[in-house]
């Protein structure tokens, strides 16, 4: 009867010392999750989707005011893109903007894009790194929206448009 005793007592008294370690990064790892908005259990996908003419090979939240967006032309001909539209899925009010007048395009290689009549020409097979500047403020440190692209095929007077959906996440 005496060992036991003492087998009892040494599994409470291991109960004992090991407990506390899992209780006190319990309470740690919720005191991270309720304060820090940027630690996370799950991980927000990013996704950057477009139709018909482009593929979207990334995005990336610069800050409230900056949004960049790499685009691939995989059409059969040269697009002039006039207008890229982010809007958010909540209330779909316009919130990155680029037009001619705000935002801005370079190349991979970091030169300014090639524009015609107030367009940014998107030669067949290549990329550009689109920067679109906000219309409203943003506060959120995610953003889950449609991307509208307006485009026009090279010697050709009619608007197309294709839709896509974005996720992203602020860098900070």
């Amino acid at each position: 009867m005496h060992t036991k005793k003492r087998k009892a007592q040494a599994s409470f008294e291991f109960f004992m010392n090991y407990a506390w370690i899992v209780l006190v990064t319990t309470v740690v790892m919720a005191v991270l999750v309720y304060y820090n908005e940027n630690f996370s259990l799950y991980s927000l996908n990013e996704e950057c989707s477009i139709f018909d003419q482009f593929d979207c090979l990334g995005s990336s939240w610069m800050d409230q005011n900056e949004l960049r967006i790499s685009l691939r032309n995989i059409g059969q001909a040269n697009i002039l893109v006039s207008n890229i539209t982010i809007t958010k899925s909540s209330d779909y009010k316009p919130i990155f903007v680029f037009n001619s007048s705000l935002g801005s395009c370079i190349t991979l290689n970091g030169s300014s894009c090639l524009t015609q009549d107030d367009k940014v020409v998107l030669p067949q097979g290549s990329k550009l790194i689109f920067t679109l500047f906000n219309t409203t403020p943003v506060y959120e440190k995610n953003l889950k929206g449609s991307i509208l692209v307006n485009y026009y095929f090279n010697n050709s007077n009619t608007v197309h448009f294709t839709k896509g959906l974005i996720t992203v996440s602020r860098q900070e």
